[in-house]
C-alpha cells in the first residue's frame, strides 16, 4: 500500500546511512508519486551535489508533475550553479 512505504520512506528520511541512501534512491522510482516526491524530498534535504545528476535523472524519466516539481525542489536546495541552465529551461517548460 502506498501510504504504507510513504510513511517508511519519511520515517528513514533522517537516517544518513549508505543503506538508507539506498532505499530513497529506489524509492525515488516507485509506483507511486506520492512515494516517489517522499522519497525526492528526502533525498534532497541531503543537499549532496552528488544526487544533482540523479534529480535530473529523475525529472526526465518522472511523469507526475509533483514528482518533478520535488525534483526541481531538490535540486535548488544544492548550491551548485552548474544547475542553474538546467532549472531555467524547466521553469520555461509548459
Amino acid at each position: 500500500f502506498w501510504a504504507v512505504r510513504e510513511r517508511v520512506i519519511t520515517g528513514l528520511a533522517a537516517d544518513a546511512n549508505a543503506a538508507t541512501f539506498d532505499v530513497l534512491k529506489r524509492a525515488a522510482a516507485d509506483r507511486s508519486s506520492r512515494v516517489r516526491v517522499a522519497a525526492l524530498k528526502a533525498l534532497g534535504a541531503r543537499r549532496d551535489a552528488a544526487l544533482l545528476p540523479f534529480f535530473r535523472e529523475r525529472f526526465d524519466a518522472d511523469d507526475s508533475y509533483q514528482a518533478q516539481a520535488e525534483a526541481l525542489r531538490a535540486m535548488g536546495r544544492i548550491p551548485d550553479r552548474s544547475s542553474l541552465p538546467f532549472l531555467d529551461k524547466a521553469a520555461t517548460m509548459s
